[in-house]
């Protein structure tokens, strides 16, 4: 009898140690709790590109302002240089009066350019034609070949573009046949206006080419 009842009592305390592990026993994990592991990892990765973003955006400004300084600081110096040689040009023949110059009466002119072009407007031919006359009866003569353009466009481009001007008429000039050692070529670009103004007018004033001795 006694060793049934203790046995009765082992049997009841393994059941509601049974009963206790199973209440003590965690809920499954839901749907829901699954997802949060990779949403995190997500949104660190983002997190993480949109930094990267960020450093390379600010990184490109940062080269961005640094080349816009040396432009800027290249522009000074383009304009620096300009107005010393400025200084030290004689006046062009075409604008001085010619007892101040000593010149003939048939003086060299000025050669006037299309906008953006390099070539001679075609009604100044003539002009050029008449100007080598000129030269290839004065072979004494240092004839300096001076390039300008208007305002619009910036420095360094309107600097090439009165270089290719200079140039251009130079050529036509070997080609009608002038001694080569008889010139020299200067750009001035937009910095030594024939006309201040800031119209259609005075930009065709400024786009030319000059002979000055």
């Amino acid at each position: 009898m006694n060793k049934l009842l203790g046995l009765s009592v082992v049997v009841i305390l393994f059941f509601l140690m049974g009963s206790c592990s199973k209440s003590a026993d965690p809920r499954p994990p839901s749907d829901q709790d699954n997802l949060k592991g990779p949403q995190n990892d997500l949104q660190q990765q983002m997190s993480e590109v949109v930094t990267k973003q960020e450093a390379k955006k600010q990184q490109e400004q940062e080269i961005e302002r640094k080349q816009e300084e040396v432009r800027k600081q290249q522009i000074v110096e383009a304009k620096k240089q300009q107005e010393l040689r400025v200084q030290a040009l004689p006046k062009p023949i075409i604008d001085a009066p010619l007892d101040d110059v000593n010149v003939p009466d048939y003086a060299l002119k000025t050669i006037y350019f299309d906008f953006d072009k390099s070539e001679p407007a075609p009604e100044y031919m003539d002009v050029l034609q008449k100007n080598y006359s000129w030269i290839k009866n004065h072979p004494d003569f240092k004839i300096r070949i001076e390039g300008h353009a208007d305002e619009r466009g910036s420095t360094e481009y309107n600097l090439a573009l009165g270089e290719k001007r200079a140039q251009s008429i130079f050529s036509y000039l070997q080609d009608f046949g002038v001694d080569p050692a008889q010139f020299y070529l200067l750009s001035l670009g937009e910095e030594h206006p024939a006309d201040p103004g800031h119209s259609s007018s005075a930009w065709a004033k400024n786009r030319r080419v000059e002979f000055v001795r």
